[in-house]
């Protein structure tokens, strides 16, 4: 919940002295206005030494946000019921972001467990806001739901297993490519149990999305201290989703983070395996190879080690701080990097050391024409160049633009090769099917798929008096003029044209035309439409209607 202290009741954590210096400050939140899952509370900027925080409700993850921070490092910690304080945790200045972004003024946030009282030591240099993520668990327990593991694919926990639809993301997600993988860490406390490991993402995806402003969570995976792996931003976990996990860095790559603090301590083996078995399974997906060095283009940005347009080489699996301003993920995971990288590539195998110098992509011949707005499939299959097939390997469907080819469509092949993916079909176009390989795109033939409108009519009547009009209805998608072809029946059974009426159809497709017969006999009526916008015109089932001298 969104929810602010006054100035005047955040006084109280300003520079008292003597006894009164550890007398607990009070706070009193003002009433809650929409919930965020977010409380502000104005700091004076004040020497916080000893001050004991009481903000007035359950907490569990902190963080500071101004542009009073300063270079110096603040810590907290915390407390629940007056309890034993946890261990003092640093808030580290921030250092991810959306590329192209300026870094917000906010810390990382730490995860302190379920609490009601804080201290903060550090000097703050003017005033700031302290933000609180309230104590909230998701309602399904994450190790009850995982997604189903195919081969070569570890077990993922879902986002609805962690609680993400309390914080949707803003808009869609946006595509890059992934050819390298920076490894964080959350900054909190290592001790927190299984049954707190869901609720942490959850408290971070509510940091990252209202007390940053950012779209989503920032990390793309996470992965707890027993091994559990979490879907970070949303997307699809076999998708390139640009995260804002490392800012000029992120179109590039994904982002995993290991929950806990590793600036002293190692992170945990069941976790380091974890994070092997995900980044085994991902980068060749993406056709990176897991070790070796590649050499990318800096895109700059507040956080970034590197100005705009330097080039920069950095290695497959990297820490955070290769290529940002921050001491992410710690100097002891830091550390533990090569062998990280050693376990990846033995788990990986062949695939990932070099991917495949070449690889076949194919689709089944799709149809010529497909309805406006109806479903086009697109299927086929990938092989490398010994002919065998690819499993576990990301295609784009693409569309051929007036500048480039536009993905409409992405698939993932399964154990054989193939892959299938309905796409809506509205505008005719050339199609194909491409896979990121580390030598460029290896891409399938193309092939001309055409859209007709989709058209209905009826009659309003089967039998017209001579001299009267027959009335004909009906829809046409997309919105189009359409035409009405009169043939009357002759002696011989041939019908002859005897006069055309023109109708346009309104906004919503829909039109009626007025056909007057003035001769008795059979009449013919065919109602076709334009072609319009690179959509072809149609025709809709010839209709019969009568001129008689009565009608009963």
């Amino acid at each position: 919940m969104d929810r602010r202290i006054t100035r005047r009741s955040a006084v109280a954590l300003g520079a008292a002295t003597g006894a009164a210096a550890f007398a607990p400050a009070v706070l009193r939140p003002a009433v809650a206005g929409a919930s965020s899952g977010v409380v502000t509370v104005p700091l004076d900027g004040s020497d916080l030494r000893g001050r004991v925080l009481r903000p007035g409700l359950r907490f569990a993850l902190v963080g500071l946000r101004g542009t009073a921070l300063g270079r110096g490092t603040v810590a907290v910690r915390a407390r629940r019921d007056g309890g034993t304080w946890g261990p003092w945790l640093p808030l580290h200045a921030g250092a991810h972001g959306p590329d192209g972004s300026v870094t917000p003024a906010t810390t990382e946030p730490a995860w302190t467990g379920a609490a009601d009282e804080l201290q903060l030591r550090g000097t703050l240099r003017g005033p700031c806001d302290l933000l609180l993520v309230a104590d909230t668990r998701p309602a399904a327990p994450a190790r009850r739901q995982a997604h189903a593991a195919a081969v070569g694919v570890p077990t993922i926990i879902p986002r609805a297993a962690w609680g993400a639809a309390a914080v949707p993301p803003r808009a869609a997600p946006a595509f890059g490519t992934v050819k390298l993988a920076f490894v964080h860490h959350t900054v909190n406390a290592n001790t927190y149990g299984e049954d707190d490991a869901a609720g942490i993402v959850l408290a971070i995806a509510r940091y990252h999305k209202n007390g940053n402003g950012w779209n989503d969570i920032g990390y793309n995976f996470l992965v707890d201290r027993f091994g559990r792996i979490y879907e970070g931003r949303a997307g699809g976990i076999d998708q390139a989703i640009i995260g804002a996990q490392a800012g000029g860095w992120n179109s590039v790559s994904t982002g995993v983070a290991i929950i806990g603090t590793f600036d002293t301590g190692d992170a945990p083996p069941a976790a380091m395996e974890s994070v092997a078995r995900l980044l085994a399974w991902k980068l060749p997906l993406h056709g990176a190879p897991v070790v070796g060095d590649l050499t990318l283009i800096s895109s700059g940005g507040s956080a970034n080690r590197y100005r705009a347009g330097v080039s920069v080489t950095l290695q497959r699996i990297s820490g955070h701080q290769d290529g940002s301003s921050t001491d992410c993920p710690g100097k002891a995971l830091y550390a533990q990097l090569p062998q990280l990288r050693a376990r990846t590539l033995a788990l990986a195998g062949s695939s990932g050391l070099v991917p495949p110098a070449k690889l076949t992509v194919t689709f089944d011949a799709p149809p010529q024409s497909v309805a406006y707005g109806a479903a086009l499939t697109i299927a086929g299959t990938v092989h490398d160049e010994n002919g065998l097939p690819v499993a576990a390997r990301a295609v784009a469907i693409e569309k051929q633009g007036a500048a480039r080819w536009v993905t409409i469509g992405r698939a993932t092949t399964d154990d054989t090769g193939r892959f299938s993916v309905a796409v809506d079909w509205r505008l005719g176009g050339v199609v194909r099917c491409s896979v990121a390989t580390e030598s460029g795109l290896a891409v399938s033939r193309s092939a001309s798929v055409r859209a007709a409108a989709q058209l209905s009519a009826v009659l309003k009547a089967p039998h017209v008096r001579i001299g009267r009009r027959a009335v004909v209805s009906g829809n046409v998608t997309p919105a189009a003029a359409v035409v009405v072809v009169v043939e009357q029946q002759q002696h011989d059974k041939r019908y002859r044209r005897v006069g055309i009426v023109g109708a346009r159809a309104g906004k919503g497709g829909a039109f009626r035309a007025v056909i007057p017969l003035k001769k008795a006999g059979l009449y013919r009526l065919t109602v076709t439409s334009s072609a319009k916008n690179g959509v072809d015109g149609a025709s809709a089932a010839p209709l019969l209607v009568r001129a008689v001298r009565s009608v009963t």
